[in-house]
């Protein structure tokens, strides 16, 4: 039997110390030592007569006795710290990454670095010429919701150099009218179609977000069938809106709230399935089984009475700011559940959880990782999660390497956060 902790930390200055060479030479040395001590008084240590109130305590002996039990103690420490170590050794080489998953990160960072200098500087152009065209437009009082438009051509051809007007003849007016309408006819479509393309884009990066994963994942996995998805949550903040609008944004996530939207401060949605992906189709379109939902949230320094809790997964995300792990999503409901009455909820919401994580989602998400985005600086507020979950529990390890997964690929999240920030709404 051993009294030592088998679960070894190399954080530990008394691990790290009983595992290592001068504490074995020190150990050996002790006993050593200790052989001598017994040869030399041998004969008194062998005196065990029992201890008497004419006689005083045989201390060779007891002293003997002591020194073999903290030697003994000392040894099996220091056994149990090597196996352990050993266990925590294997254990770190079966939960790490594949030899290519960094070769595969890189390759798809390169690309997407690329592929996003490309977009913003063709959005950039494209919504310059827009404006520009709009510009003109207003300047001769053409209002394009009353005309018929032509159908849109190429960007390339596109000519933004307006004439003048001759007012003397109506035909000049009406050829600067049809050029406009035609400029913004293609310009306008070109910016819808950057806009399709980006979401596109988007949908590629959470591909390789959950390739990766699930490259981590290959000793993780107790069938080859399982599917790995991932989508991109938007955050409205009421404060920043009218108390109209946020009472009509607070109606969306009305399924899961205790209370009026003025007790929270603000949703995490996914309005439609654009922004979605799985591992079940052969090319990154949108996840047909991801269907909008909304959650209110209230920031922790809001938080004044105990119904203000935040669920787990992207609404706390977004609260603290900080990534929400779950082995199983099921800990959502029974989590909560536990607090209804603290928490003063209806029955309504309660109801609602169970229905969500106990029967909908049960088929589609087991466990869950939400990862919060800022606009642009990590001071700001959160205006995306990042969501990636799998139908089996235990995501990564059961969460043991979610933060060595997540400092990896940061440089690959800050990507997908200027992606966000730059596409159009």
């Amino acid at each position: 039997m051993s009294f030592y902790n088998r679960n070894y930390s190399p954080n530990s200055l008394w691990q790290r110390f009983i595992v290592s060479s001068p504490c074995n030479v020190l150990l050996w040395a002790a006993a050593l030592a200790y052989g001598g001590y017994v040869s030399v008084f041998s004969s008194e240590i062998r005196d065990i007569t029992p201890i008497s109130w004419e006689r005083s305590p045989n201390w060779y002996f007891w002293l003997a006795i002591v020194i073999f039990l903290v030697l003994l103690s000392l040894f099996s420490a220091r056994s149990s710290a090597i196996e352990a170590k050993d266990e925590n050794t294997l254990k770190s080489i079966i939960t790490s990454p594949p030899a290519d998953f960094l070769e595969y990160f890189a390759r798809n960072y390169d690309q997407a670095s690329n592929q996003l200098e490309i977009f913003e500087a063709q959005m950039a152009m494209t919504e310059s010429m827009l404006l520009e065209v709009c510009s003109w437009l207003d300047e001769q009082d053409i209002d394009v919701h009353n005309e018929t438009l032509p159908p849109s051509g190429k960007l390339e051809d596109i000519d933004i150099d307006i004439p003048p007007v001759n007012e003397e003849t109506p035909e000049s007016r009406e050829l600067v009218k049809n050029k406009l309408l035609q400029a913004y006819s293609t310009t306008n479509a070109a910016f819808f179609e950057k806009k399709e393309n980006g979401k596109e884009d988007l949908r590629f990066l959470l591909v390789t977000l959950i390739d990766l994963v699930n490259k981590w994942d290959a000793r993780n996995r107790r069938s080859h069938k399982i599917v790995y998805r991932a989508n991109i949550m938007k955050v409205f903040y009421y404060d920043e809106m009218k108390a109209e609008d946020a009472e009509g944004w607070h109606q969306k996530a009305s399924k899961f709230s205790g209370g009026p939207f003025s007790d929270y401060s603000g949703i995490v949605i996914l309005e439609d399935n654009e922004l979605t992906t799985a591992t079940d189709t052969p090319e990154p379109i949108p996840d047909a089984d991801r269907k909008p939902i909304a959650f209110p949230f209230t920031l922790v320094r809001n938080q004044e009475k105990p119904k203000h809790q935040n669920l787990l997964g992207a609404p706390i995300a977004v609260a603290e700011r900080s990534y929400s792990y779950l082995k199983d999503i099921g800990d959502i409901y029974h989590h909560y559940s536990k607090r209804e009455n603290t928490l003063n909820w209806s029955g309504s919401v309660e109801r609602n959880l169970r229905q969500y994580y106990l029967t909908e989602s049960t088929g589609i998400a087991h466990s869950l990782l939400s990862i919060p985005l800022t606009s642009a600086f990590k001071q700001e507020r959160v205006k995306w999660v990042v969501n990636i979950y799998r139908d089996q529990d235990g995501l990564l390890f059961n969460g043991e390497k979610v933060s060595d997964f997540l400092n990896i690929i940061e440089p690959y999240l800050v990507l997908i956060r200027k992606r966000l920030y730059i596409q159009p709404e």
